[in-house]
Order: C-alpha cells, then sequence, then structure tokens
C-alpha cells in the first residue's frame, strides 16, 4: 500500500518559484513518494503576487489558508503551518512523510521533532547557507531550480558542477560496498549523507540512467531480478584502459579524459568559473583593504556568496585564490592565524588561465602518484581555455600561462 504524503506550502516565500510552475513540479515529485493525501497553501492571499497564484494550485488540488499579517515583514504562515502540521499527525497516524515547500525559512526544529516521530520529512527552498544547514534534519531537500542564479552562472554549468558532486557522493557510497549493493540500497544511502541529492536536477529521467552514465565509477549488474552495483575497478577492461611499458621498464597506465576526471575528483579537485572569483577577489579586497585571516575569509564569503553556492564550492575557491596566487600569505598574524591579502588579475581571462595552470600541475602530480602516462591531447578537453602545442609546453612545464 501507497505510504501516506502531506504537503504544506508557503505560497509568500516560494512565489517567484511557483510562477514558474513550481506547483507542478512539487506535486510530481510527492506523488513518486507515495499518495498525496493533505495539500495546503499558505498565504495572505490579499497580497497580488499570492492571489494571482491561486488559480493553478486550485487545479492542482491545493486548500487555501489565509494567514493575515498583523505586523508588516512578519511571516504568520510559519506559525500556522507548525500547528497545522502537528494536528494532521494527530488525525491521521499513519502519514509517513511530511513536505514542508517553506523556502528560506528555518523550520529546524520541527523537522527534528517529525524524525524522532518516526515521519519522513522533505524541505524545499533555495540553496542557501540556510538550506546547507536546514537539509541535514530532512531526509530529502529539494533545491529550487533557478534558469540563472544571480552572480550570472549558467544552469549548464551549475548542472556540472551538482553532477561532479553526485559522483563523489557515489563513490563514496559504493567504497562502503566492496561485494556490491541493490541500487534501492544505493540511493537510500546516498541521501542518508546528502538529503539533497536528485538525479532530476542532473537531467536524468531516473536512477538507472544517472548510473549508466558514469561506467568509468560504477559497474552494474543483476542478481536474479534485481539490479545492483559495485565500484568499477580501475583496471577494469570496460574503463577502456591500457597497461604501457616505458624504455625503463615500468608500467604506466594508459588513460582517458573520464580517467583524469576521476583522478581529480578523488582529490577533491573542483573548479570554479574565473568570474566567480574575480568577483570573490574584488570583495574581499574591499571588505578587508588591510588582510583578512582564513576563518574571516570563509566567513565572509558565505555571507557574500552562501545564497547561491556550497560550503564545498567556497572552499574550493578559497583553494583557487591562493594556488592562484591571487591571495597572498604575509608575513604577520593575528591571534596566531596567518593573513592574507587579495590582488586583483588584469582580466577573467587570465584567471581562466590561471585555473587552468593550476588543474594542470594538480593533475601532473596525480598522474606520478597513481603510475599513469599524462597526455596533453587529452588534458586539454579538461580545459577552459585553447592552447596550441607550444602554449601548452609552457603550461606544463613551468606551470605558468602562456
Amino acid at each position: 500500500m501507497a505510504e501516506k504524503v502531506a504537503i504544506f506550502l508557503d505560497v509568500e516565500n516560494l512565489s517567484g518559484w511557483l510562477k514558474a510552475d513550481g506547483g507542478e513540479a512539487l506535486l510530481e515529485r510527492a506523488n513518486e513518494l507515495g499518495r498525496v493525501v493533505v495539500r495546503r497553501a499558505y498565504g495572505d492571499f490579499s497580497i497580488a503576487s499570492v492571489s494571482v497564484r491561486q488559480p493553478e494550485l486550485n487545479l492542482l488540488g491545493f486548500e487555501f489558508v489565509h494567514v493575515y499579517h498583523p505586523v508588516k515583514g512578519k511571516n504568520s504562515a510559519d506559525i500556522q503551518i507548525v500547528v497545522d502540521v502537528m494536528e494532521y499527525l494527530a488525525r491521521i497516524p499513519d502519514l509517513e512523510w511530511v513536505v514542508l515547500a517553506t523556502g528560506d525559512s528555518d523550520f529546524s526544529p520541527l523537522f527534528r521533532r517529525l524524525r524522532e516521530l518516526g515521519k519522513s520529512v522533505v524541505g524545499v527552498g533555495p540553496r542557501s547557507a540556510l538550506s546547507e544547514a536546514v537539509k541535514k534534519s530532512c531526509n530529502r531537500f529539494i533545491y529550487i531550480d533557478e534558469e540563472l542564479t544571480s552572480n550570472g552562472v549558467s544552469a549548464s554549468m551549475k548542472t556540472t558542477q551538482l553532477r561532479e558532486d553526485a559522483l563523489d557522493l557515489l563513490e563514496r557510497v559504493l567504497g562502503k560496498f566492496p561485494d556490491g549493493v541493490s541500487l534501492s540500497t544505493l540511493k537510500n544511502e546516498m541521501l542518508e549523507i546528502d538529503s539533497a541529492f536528485d538525479e532530476h536536477n542532473l537531467g536524468f529521467g531516473g536512477f538507472m540512467k544517472f548510473l549508466q552514465s558514469a561506467p568509468e565509477i560504477v559497474k552494474l549488474y543483476q542478481v536474479k531480478q534485481t539490479w545492483h552495483a559495485k565500484a568499477e575497478e580501475t583496471g577494469d577492461k570496460s574503463n577502456e584502459i591500457t597497461l604501457t611499458t616505458t624504455n625503463s621498464g615500468s608500467t604506466l597506465v594508459e588513460p582517458t579524459v573520464d580517467l583524469y576526471k576521476r583522478l581529480l575528483r578523488k582529490s577533491s579537485w573542483r573548479s570554479c568559473e574565473s568570474s566567480f572569483l574575480c568577483d570573490a577577489l574584488k570583495n574581499l579586497k574591499e571588505r578587508f583593504p588591510d588582510g583578512f585571516t582564513r576563518s574571516e575569509e570563509f566567513e565572509y564569503l558565505i555571507e557574500a556568496f552562501g545564497h547561491n553556492r556550497t560550503r564545498g564550492e567556497l572552499r574550493s575557491a578559497i583553494y583557487l585564490l591562493y594556488k592562484t596566487g591571487y591571495v597572498i600569505q604575509q608575513p604577520q598574524k593575528q591571534n596566531d592565524e596567518h593573513i592574507f591579502i587579495a590582488d586583483l588579475p588584469e582580466s577573467e581571462r587570465v584567471m581562466s588561465k590561471k585555473i587552468d595552470a593550476v588543474l594542470v600541475n594538480r593533475l601532473v602530480q596525480l598522474c606520478k602518484l597513481h603510475n599513469t602516462s599524462f597526455i596533453p591531447e587529452l588534458v586539454t578537453q579538461l580545459l577552459t581555455n585553447s592552447y596550441n602545442k607550444e602554449q601548452l609546453k609552457v603550461l606544463i612545464t613551468n606551470n605558468q600561462i602562456p
């Protein structure tokens, strides 16, 4: 029998998303969990941006709860939602899933209480520093998709970043099951670690499609009628990896672009757009003209960019700012912490070439560590800019931009 699902939707906080057919997408996702038995939409329906959403939500079967705000700027829907959630749990004891589409409101205490009661919780909201913290209290978290983020990152670029995160997560979980694992258990384990994982956000129609897109990482096989997965071995023929012998007699792995990507991913490499790094440097220089500590840098970047960047992305940005030479360590210290200052690049293009140089240097070291051939023609496919043979030679041998 299908599990029962309840949806509680804050229309005011999510009016922009609902305008882009967010309500239909939300209902579609909820139907994947089980049978939706409660659909409630909250807001002050005297507000134009809220009332205009009524017709479409009505067609989707939502019951409207008008919430008047006696004090301007205060969203009274938060309290009403909490009261209604607890009331419905009493009325429908076998309610299994509670979907709280509340935007950027912090319902962490409610999420935790629901999980204590044995209920499964789905949070819905924008990618932000708050949501990164809140999602840890959820079984699943749905990020609101945006066609273009506020700092100009294209949707396709963002999807690429998310896919790299998902592949990192996949490798991490597969490592826990050396003898293989069923696909249902694999996905549940991935959701336990990152409740926001969703193959649909990566452009895949299902979990199987996502796994099939990463043959260099995962091997799929059937046990009776059930599909299983296990980590793909690096030396497996299906990876199309061959071995070559050098003049000195040592054996090297003949790589592919996918193998290079895998080595970078395993070393926690994550690239960032040059435009974002330039913006970060400009902000740091303006905010801390006399220098900053590592902790001040991280806290400020969360404040400035945390609304659409994960902490992992920000840590990668800090690494690249240092490795490209634009964040420079000073001799003095503050409370036993090193002081750094920010310098600005000549242009975004120069920054992007610096990132290429850092990537090449990292990959050279990884190839040595893993006894893998370094083939420039393959490496160029991982770089942002185009280089001729002489320019690439300068990039590789001197770790300098040509």
